[in-house]
């Protein structure tokens, strides 16, 4: 990673946690903020997954039926 890239992560985590220190908010927020991300992106790749195996299933079907007849594909 480039130093610049390194030194703005550096300085918004240090923002954010003086930010943490002065408010009131208990860290149970910022675990449901956490939870529901990881929800949401885990949810993002289940459906992913699922539309990817409907299309590779599709495509091993013709490849199984050009097996089976001797074809061969182009």
């Amino acid at each position: 990673m480039r130093p610049t890239l390194i030194r703005n992560f550096h300085r918004s985590a240090v923002r954010m946690a003086a930010h943490a220190d002065h408010s009131n908010a208990p860290g149970g927020r910022w675990l449901f903020t956490a939870g529901g991300v990881a929800l949401l992106l885990a949810g993002g790749a289940v459906v992913v997954a699922q539309r990817n195996n409907e299309q590779n299933s599709h495509i091993r079907n013709i490849f199984k039926n050009e097996r089976g007849t001797g074809a061969r594909h182009l």
